[in-house]
């Protein structure tokens, strides 16, 4: 029987009803991540790829480069790097914003919950960036300063040492490289030093080698055999 009208409801035992606006009142953790999941997996096939992604960023964070972001949330989620994320390395990954937001008192809204945890990502991610491009331009730098005795060449240019960039970081061919570019940047840093130090061994052996009493050679010079040498093994990094 229904409680008389105008009768104090919570006198009589009723618990008062209250508009439920965040998704905490009403779900629980796991519905959370998967609601959050289902928003971003559009066509449905229980994974996320990273087009999926760069839509979701464009939609939430109004992004620019949506794609270029889209591969730095893969390349930190993807855990087996199989070139889409799962629902085992979502739940993951977006956990800590879930719990975070539940422990705070803030009212855990899906959309606010991938809001935070891609921006997160993003902002580690620039940092990496900022430190491969720095690391980049430090062994540039090292490299192209580099001359031959009493020639002004050096071993590499500078329009050379960019496209090593781009057949080691933006396009490599290599199969041991990353699949992700976000994700590239030791293997990057390690081809470069593998670069110098294969650089230092040659200029070793040409100083042992060198005979100031020897005519010159006609055809290539020296420097032009350096740099052809090298050059021929960055094709292939």
């Amino acid at each position: 029987m229904p409680p008389p009208t105008g009768a104090n409801l919570a006198s009589l035992g009723y618990a008062p009803i209250r508009r439920r606006s965040s998704a905490s009142s009403c779900m629980g953790v796991k519905e959370i991540v998967d609601a959050a999941f289902a928003k971003v997996d559009v066509n449905g096939d229980g994974k996320l790829s990273p087009s999926e992604i760069a839509s979701s960023l464009k939609e939430l964070l109004n992004l620019s480069d949506p794609l270029n972001d889209a591969d730095c949330i893969c390349a930190a989620v993807d855990a087996d790097h199989d070139g889409f994320i799962n629902i085992d390395e979502f739940h993951d990954f977006i956990m800590p914003t879930v719990t975070h937001h539940l422990t705070s008192g803030k009212e855990v809204e899906v959309e606010r919950c991938l809001k935070d945890a891609f921006s997160n990502v993003l902002k580690d991610a620039k940092a990496k960036r900022d430190g491969i491009i720095q690391a980049f331009m430090e062994t540039e730098k090292a490299v192209c300063s580099k001359t031959t005795k009493g020639s002004s060449s050096s071993l590499f240019s500078k329009s050379w040492m960019h496209k090593i960039y781009d057949e080691m970081y933006n396009n490599p061919t290599s199969p041991d490289a990353p699949c992700y570019r976000a994700a590239r940047g030791e293997y990057l840093k390690t081809k470069l030093k593998e670069l110098v130090d294969e650089d230092d061994k040659r200029t070793k052996r040409a100083q042992a080698n060198f005979n100031p009493h020897a005519p010159p050679k006609k055809g290539e010079s020296a420097a032009d055999k350096r740099r052809g040498g090298v050059r021929k093994g960055v094709e292939a990094p």
